[in-house]
């Protein structure tokens, strides 16, 4: 039997979840999942500049003897092109672009899909069915809430930093851009976010906070990027062995399927290209967006997206298993999701030298892990996403773009609703894109 259960108090909703991180109540049939599908694609050129193309789309090449490479990941660092900008949701400068994917073509004519009703128009029923297993009761104030409380005092000081990226995604001209009624779909927002929540039962270090809000039927959904997480970058972005995986990139792609890739070109983590999908999990439709590493034109399996990775070689048992019961667990939920089919990873040594790579198909990576001791389990991180995006629908029921609300978890605490915020340093959505969706 679930132990999940609300919590009310006078800030905050309490969905409280692995409190005694007991897998058990997630452990259960999987929730049906329908195989994404690409709705569209866009690129960033090299000023982090929205392109609505395939510009920046890379191409893999694969070498000629996968077994015996030499790739140098610290050639070139010293010239690298370095992404100085924040984060932004460039989705939403690809809807209004395409105003002609929604609704979605096809949603309609899938057979034996249980599809809900987004929104506003969504039945009290159905909000009360998401949270069927679930019992509400009174509580005091939660201890969350100073913690929460230095979050938004901190979050301030991000505001203007904020505010001109979100002009800076707006389209040159407004006026040709379309009006949508209802993009008929219950959530928007990024891959990597879906992916996070996917592997929240099995972490045991990062929290997260995540802004969410009910804008003309969709929830939006946007990670917060606190002080922490803004310090974390900015060591990512300073550290030589984290570019490693943009030149491993450099050593396996070229702007052509017939191109040679060009490791002594100078290279850069600016240029990127997304692909836009559709995905369907339970009762929940969602369209969100992921960055793609290449396209592979096979001619025997066709032409499908690869994604690349890096890891040090495994040289005893301790490397294994940390190999196996973290690194394929965020490599599966961010590639399952988004219906990427291949994993190209290369093995370096302490020096940054990749030696050589192996192929893994996506659907057996959860294979790998089962020897593990109490291993991660592919449906528990797909019955956590399901009740978390239920436990959204249940308890954020106001349509209005001007209030957000914040969804705060920490590993060991069950995941906490604030009450809604009008106005506040939280909200993420531009004006320029209400204004268009309404």
């Amino acid at each position: 039997m679930s132990t999940n259960r609300l919590r009310g108090s006078a800030t905050e909703t309490e969905l409280a979840l692995f409190e005694t991180e007991d897998h058990r109540t997630f452990d259960g049939a999987s929730p049906h999942f329908k195989t994404p599908v690409e709705i569209g694609s866009f690129s960033l050129d090299i000023n982090r500049e929205f392109e609505n193309s395939q510009k920046s789309m890379r191409y893999f090449i694969k070498p000629s003897n996968p077994g015996e490479v030499n790739f140098d990941l610290r050639k070139g660092y010293d010239t690298m092109i370095k992404n100085e900008q924040g984060r932004k949701l460039d989705v939403l400068r690809w809807i209004v672009e395409n105003v002609e994917k929604f609704p979605i073509k096809g949603r309609g004519e899938t057979k034996g899909q249980n599809f809900g009703v987004s929104g506003r128009d969504r039945p009290k029923k159905d909000q009360k069915n998401s949270a069927s297993s679930l019992s509400q009761h009174s509580k005091g104030k939660s201890k969350g809430d100073k913690e929460l409380t230095d979050v938004q005092t901190g979050l301030s000081k991000m505001m203007i930093s904020k505010e001109d990226d979100l002009k800076r995604c707006a389209p040159a001209n407004m006026s040709a851009v379309g009006k949508l009624r209802n993009l008929n779909t219950d959530f928007v927002c990024r891959r990597g976010l879906l992916a996070k929540i996917m592997c929240t039962p099995y972490e045991k270090m990062e929290n997260w906070l995540i802004a969410v809000t009910l804008h003309n039927g969709t929830y939006y959904l946007d990670e917060v990027e606190t002080e922490e997480r803004k310090e974390n970058e900015e060591r990512i972005k300073n550290d030589e062995m984290c570019a490693w995986g943009w030149k491993f990139e450099q050593y396996l792609t070229s702007d052509s399927k017939d191109g040679v890739p060009d490791p002594d070109a100078q290279y850069n983590n600016c240029e990127a290209f997304y692909t836009v999908v559709e995905a369907q999990l339970n009762n929940h439709s969602l369209v969100f967006f992921g960055e793609v590493d290449a396209l592979n034109v096979d001619k025997e399996k066709g032409s499908y997206y690869v994604e690349f990775k890096t890891n040090r070689e495994i040289t005893h048992p301790g490397h294994e298993k940390t190999f196996k019961r973290l690194k394929i667990k965020k490599w599966w939920s961010q590639s399952y999701i988004m219906g990427v089919q291949e994993i190209v990873c290369g093995f370096r040594d302490e020096n940054g030298v990749v030696h050589k790579l192996e192929f893994y198909n996506t659907n057996d990576l959860p294979n790998l892990a089962e020897d593990l001791y109490n291993p991660w389990k592919p449906n528990v991180c797909l019955n956590f996403l399901d009740q978390f995006l239920s436990f959204i629908k249940s308890t954020i029921t106001t349509d209005d773009k001007r209030i957000v609300h914040t969804l705060k978890w920490s590993p060991g605490e069950p995941v906490r609703c604030s009450q809604p915020l009008v106005d506040s340093e939280y909200n993420f959505l531009p004006e320029w894109y209400t204004d268009a969706v309404k």
